[in-house]
């Protein structure tokens, strides 16, 4: 089968398609042919030798994927979206059977493979704070709001009613994340920055969300950082 391969730790120049040994599922795994993968910082990471635990070169590239279960050598009618923490982007690949979901009717693949580290990770942020079941009155602040942990978390924020704040490099990333429902911006930089960060630890509460590395070695679909304060 074909597959991305990281032929040696580097830039996008070490990335080459190639044939690889067909995959093939151990009992607690399933086999997906692969119709979408999604990129995120962490495979920019792993193709630099960046990423903790990443294995020596050679290896196929990729995270999360939407695609296909096979049953054998048959597709079934199963749409699913996972994670892996190596080799999703080929042609097919076996994941842990706890860490796929089926998708939704009415979503592409692309919005499939582009939904589990991202959104599970913001999740599992607001879970750790124990936002989920009390979220009212409850007041966030996500560093790199406009990244792609940070625009879930905004846009699971909306859906708890949560009061965001958020950090960015410059404006134009906070306009577009404005637009998904942050309350409040503010460029990194910014000497107002300061004063809102100290109005927020005072708050009853609050949490601190910051870039996120996606599921480790664990069984879990995605690693958290949140911190909670309380007055």
């Amino acid at each position: 089968m074909k597959a991305l391969v990281i032929t040696r730790f580097g830039g996008p120049e070490v990335l080459e398609l190639q044939q690889v040994p067909d995959a093939h599922p151990a009992p607690e795994q399933l086999l997906v042919k692969v119709e979408a993968g999604g990129l995120n910082f962490a495979d920019l990471l792993t193709a630099r030798g960046g990423y903790a635990g990443t294995p020596k070169p050679p290896l196929t590239a990729g995270r999360e994927f939407a695609g296909i279960e096979l049953t054998g050598n048959d597709e079934s009618s199963r749409r699913v979206m996972g994670y892996t923490q190596w080799a999703a982007f080929a042609e097919k690949t076996v994941v842990q059977r706890n860490l796929v979901w089926p998708v939704p009717e009415n979503w592409t693949a692309e919005q499939g493979a582009a939904f589990p580290v991202n959104f599970f990770t913001a999740y599992f942020a607001y879970w750790k704070a124990g936002l989920l079941d009390k979220p009212a009155g409850s007041r966030v602040l996500i560093h790199a709001v406009a990244g792609g942990v940070g625009t879930a978390a905004v846009q699971i924020g909306k859906i708890l009613g949560t009061e965001m704040y958020g950090t960015s490099s410059s404006e134009d990333k906070l306009a577009r994340v404005r637009e998904l429902g942050l309350h409040t911006a503010s460029t990194i930089s910014s000497t107002i920055m300061p004063k809102r960060s100290k109005s927020l630890r005072t708050a009853k509460a609050s949490t601190r969300f910051s870039k996120c590395s996606a599921a480790s070695t664990s069984r879990k679909a995605c690693a958290a950082c949140a911190t909670s304060d309380a007055s």
